[in-house]
């Protein structure tokens, strides 16, 4: 599909409500070998594939002033964020040049300047080497072959993205027509309303495919997504690097028993009127939008067995004393979503 045209889209869900049988011409797919959920080897390419790919880390409003920092271990590597005198949001690895001793310390915070609490090495915000103790035993030192080793960073609106292998194309060439619908829902006017995470006992993509498909909702969520979705009316849109968005026909276009209002994208009203929309970005991202927001959906393999669950809750406004009531309604659904599954 060439994007999320209206017409189309209608036109197409009702071909899939309607059809008794796969598609004509649908090849023959074979069995998932249980290897690639159980299989040490392959677990260590999908992190190869982590590394190579652009992951989502955090929000703009999680860095909130020039000077806020933000630590971040999710790949496994010892990052932090920081937003500098010059209001960039920048990601470097939390390794002093000198003896490779932590720079940050706290989970997050504001400073002036990082120091390694060891030989007082101190980095500036946009990471550059701005002291050292003891200069004379220094003396020939190029400090500014010093500085921090940075992480590139790039970001769609206030949503932040990171590539560790620095390899990757640009963030908006790899999201493709994805980033460009994505940006139809305004992430540039998002905030972040809450972080929660819970831990699985389950290979990661066996806890991330539960919430790539719809065709489960009947038995497993009958009191809480069956009723606003028609699942049978479904449509999977294919793009570039493994990324899909998955247009499901809604029944009743109300995802609360709460009557509060939410702040809206208006440009996208007559989207969610007709369709629940949910983006998966390769490798780890769910995020099913909506024009109040959304929940940002990632997964995180810890082991062969075990997954971290981040649900990022973005709003189109910061929450309020009025709006608190249904974000609570809102986040307590989809956390009752996540253990069902």
């Amino acid at each position: 599909m060439g994007g999320l045209e209206l017409p189309r889209l209608k036109a197409d869900m009702e071909v899939e409500a309607r059809r008794t049988a796969p598609n004509e011409g649908l090849p023959a797919f074979p069995d998932i070998p249980a290897a690639r959920y159980t299989d040490p080897a392959f677990f260590d390419l999908e992190l190869g594939a982590f590394r190579k790919s652009w992951v989502y880390a955090l929000h703009g409003t999680e860095l909130p002033e020039r000077g806020s920092y933000m630590k971040w271990e999710r790949l496994g590597e010892p990052l932090f964020f920081t937003r500098g005198q010059d209001g960039k949001v920048r990601c470097f690895y939390n390794i002093c040049r000198h003896r490779a001793n932590p720079v940050v310390h706290e989970e997050k915070g504001h400073a002036r300047t990082m120091t390694c609490k060891v030989h007082g090495w101190s980095y500036g915000l946009d990471g550059r080497l701005l002291n050292l103790r003891d200069r004379r035993d220094f003396r020939d030192l190029d400090t500014d072959c010093r500085s921090l080793v940075e992480v590139r960073c790039e970001s769609l609106g206030s949503l932040y993205f990171i590539n560790i292998s620095g390899d990757a194309p640009p963030l908006v060439e790899w999201m493709g027509q994805t980033g460009e619908e994505w940006s139809r829902f305004r992430p540039d006017q998002s905030h972040l309303i809450r972080r929660t995470h819970i831990v699985v006992k389950a290979n990661w993509k066996i806890v991330q495919e539960a919430n790539m498909e719809v065709s489960h909702v009947t038995l497993v969520h009958p009191e809480i997504v069956d009723k606003y979705l028609d699942y049978e009316a479904t449509v999977i849109s294919h793009y570039k690097n493994g990324h899909t968005i998955q247009a499901t026909r809604t029944q009743v276009n109300k995802w609360t028993e709460s009557d509060v209002p939410l702040p809206s994208v208006d440009s996208v009203a007559d989207l969610v009127g007709v369709a629940n929309f949910a983006l998966n970005l390769f490798p780890n991202i769910v995020a099913p939008l909506n024009s109040w927001g959304y929940p940002l959906q990632t997964y995180w393999p810890i082991d062969l067995e075990t997954t971290l669950v981040e649900n990022h809750y973005i709003g189109h406004a910061p929450e309020t004393p009025e709006t608190a009531p249904i974000w609570n309604e809102i986040i307590d659904t989809f956390h009752r979503v996540l253990y069902q599954d």
